[in-house]
Parts: structure tokens; sequence; C-alpha cells
């Protein structure tokens, strides 16, 4: 018997839009909705308890090139986030440049499944903004260069 697993995020509204478009075969919304609520506790306290260790921080950081090192490390100097602009300025890197760099970062979490993304996007009050998860940046700080 095939199995198919599906992850759709969104607000309701949109799940059930979608979910109403999967086609015939597919359970009515009512069941996937309480099968969704009595899921969401178990997966979120599942996602809570992984934390990247200091030996998977420095395992990925082998990985990385020079180029995402310096983002990161300049990252690790900032816990509160830095500005996008403020990053470029601090790197002397363009926008194209860091974000590509960021792109790469990415990339090199495809061996670290299940853990989160060591970078997040954040909000400043001078506009867009990044900064690195605290169990990474400690980690990051503390490396040599």
């Amino acid at each position: 018997m095939a199995r198919v697993t599906v992850t759709i995020e969104g607000d309701w509204a949109e799940v059930q839009g979608i979910l109403a478009r999967l086609g015939e075969g597919a359970p009515p919304v009512e069941k996937v909705a309480v099968e969704a609520q009595a899921e969401a506790p178990a997966r979120a306290a599942e996602k809570a308890e992984r934390e990247w260790t200091p030996g998977q921080v420095r395992r990925f950081w082998r990985r990385l090139s020079n180029d995402a090192r310096r983002v990161l490390r300049e990252m690790a100097k900032h816990p509160e986030g830095i500005s996008w602009t403020a990053l470029q300025q601090a790197l002397g890197m363009r926008a194209r440049e860091v974000g590509g760099t960021l792109s790469s970062v990415g990339h090199r979490m495809r061996g670290f499944a299940g853990l989160p993304r060591p970078v997040q996007k954040i909000t400043l009050p001078e506009g867009k903004g990044y900064r690195l998860i605290p169990s990474v940046a400690k980690v990051i700080a503390s490396l040599e260069e």
C-alpha cells in the first residue's frame, strides 16, 4: 500500500483551500484537521528538543567556504541581529555576494536534517536583518580564525 505524506503550512484558510483542491480520495477536511491538531503538539515538542551541539556546529563550519565563514562570524558578533545593510558594510561585500554566500550556507544544511536553520531572517528597526540561533552563534564566536 502506498503511503504519501504531505506537509502544508499556512493559516487555516489557506490550508483548507489546498486540501479542497487535492481531489477525490482526499480525507474530509474535518478528519485532517483533527489529526493535525492531535499531532501538532508532538511535532512542536520534537522540534524544540533538537538543538545544535558544539560538535555539529564545528562539523558544519568545516564544510563552509571561507566567505560563508566570514559572514557567519560577523553575524556571531551581533547576537541580537544585524541589518542587511550593516552586514554588507562590515564585510565589504555587495548584496549579491552576501546573498549568494548565505545561499551556500543553506545548501550545506543538507547533511544536518532535523536541525533548525542556523541563520534566521528578522525584522529590525532599520529593516531586514539576520541573526544566528544562539546555540550556533556561541560556538562560532569561540572558534579561532
